[in-house]
């Protein structure tokens, strides 16, 4: 059987870029506006990811791609931040387990830890956390700094940027900078073929392609 991908969070730089790369596949975006994916992806119009149960059909043995995330600049309040980057995942993959999903494959981020105090770091930790107690067989990934251009500007990250790319190549690898498309196609080699991790940090992923 051929296999089916359904990507949330499909029109960041990095579900861009799982969409670039599945084209050609089986594939749904899904989207908040229509006409937001791109062309040889299937979309789907759907505002509401803390209840996707509409999308269970789609669900059913698909390889579940979260790339949902935002940013303290662009989302300042808090609960609106831990929703996002929480609690939406979790549903997601909830929803996915009652659905008989294949996979699921979630953005974290390097330093995910839920005891930690940094807000970021803890969100992301907790997340983890959770999407595992719904989803035990999910799969995570956490990058360092991701390059290249976003759609909006986020000054403090176009200086961290341009720094990394000065001293990437002298870095550890675990702290490098990482393109987007080495972290999608990370994620769908993984979704190919049964990975002999369940958490992809930074240099997992740099020193798989």
């Amino acid at each position: 059987m051929e296999s089916k991908y359904i990507i949330f969070g499909a029109t960041g730089v990095i579900g861009t870029e799982l969409q670039e790369l599945l084209r050609e596949a089986n594939t749904l975006a899904v989207v908040r506006r229509k006409g937001s994916a791109i062309d040889g992806v299937r979309e789907i119009v759907h505002t509401d990811l803390l209840d996707i149960s509409p999308l269970s059909t789609e669900l059913e043995d698909a390889n579940v791609l979260i790339a949902l995330g935002t940013t303290k600049a662009k989302t300042p309040d808090k609960e609106k931040y831990y929703q996002i980057d929480h609690d939406m995942p979790v549903h997601i993959a909830a929803q996915a387990k009652d659905s008989g999903a294949r996979t699921v494959h979630v953005i974290s981020a390097m330093g995910a830890d839920p005891e930690s105090r940094i807000f970021y770091n803890a969100t992301k930790g907790k997340m983890e956390r959770d999407v595992k107690e719904v989803f035990p067989e999910a799969y995570f990934y956490r990058p360092s700094l991701i390059m290249g251009d976003r759609d909006e500007m986020r000054i403090g990250e176009s200086i961290a940027k341009g720094f990394f790319s000065l001293i990437n190549t002298i870095l550890p690898r675990k702290y490098r900078g990482i393109y987007p498309r080495k972290i999608a196609r990370t994620i769908i080699d993984n979704c190919r073929q049964v990975p002999n991790k369940k958490i992809w940090e930074n240099d997992d992923m740099l020193n798989k392609f």
